[in-house]
């Protein structure tokens, strides 16, 4: 899929500015890009970077993968996160999890790249009431920041 980069960027930024000036208006009201908003602009932003073919929309357990066939799950943040939802079950050893922040400017920065299983290793211990683990913030890129560049997909730029 090509995308041109330079636009995306700028209404990402806008949808920011947007939702900032909704928050000034409305006081204690969220209006950052959450839930399946923020998931598509992220599998859309690091599948350009990496190379990736994303999966049909609703594929459970794999949203995209390379072109040798490796399985990738794609998550994307915001900086107000407080962590990632991961599997209910532990998933397969060769899935790589790539999560990407979304930043206010519209640009993204990759905060972790690697072997989903290991993040899944790091959860919770208890599921939420949606029968998902979650893997804080900081327990999250502590590990990315130990993961073996071997383990992790290349950009493609």
């Amino acid at each position: 899929m090509l995308m041109n980069r330079a636009k995306i960027t700028e209404l990402i930024q806008k949808l920011f500015d947007i939702a900032g000036e909704l928050e000034k208006e409305l006081p204690g009201r969220g209006f950052l890009p959450a839930g399946q908003q923020l998931g598509n602009l992220g599998e859309v932003l690091i599948a350009d970077r990496f190379g990736l073919e994303l999966a049909p929309p609703m594929t459970k357990t794999i949203d995209a993968h390379t072109r040798d066939g490796t399985r990738v799950q794609l998550k994307a943040v915001t900086d107000k996160a407080a962590g990632v939802n991961v599997s209910s079950k532990r998933p397969d050893e060769d899935i790589i999890m790539i999560v990407a922040m979304i930043l206010r400017d519209g640009t993204f920065e990759i905060i972790f790249n690697g072997p989903e299983c290991l993040a899944w290793d790091i959860s919770q211990s208890k599921a939420k009431s949606n029968g998902r683990k979650f893997v804080s913030m900081g327990p999250l890129l502590r590990l990315a920041r130990k993961i073996p560049e071997e383990l992790q997909l290349h950009p493609i730029q």
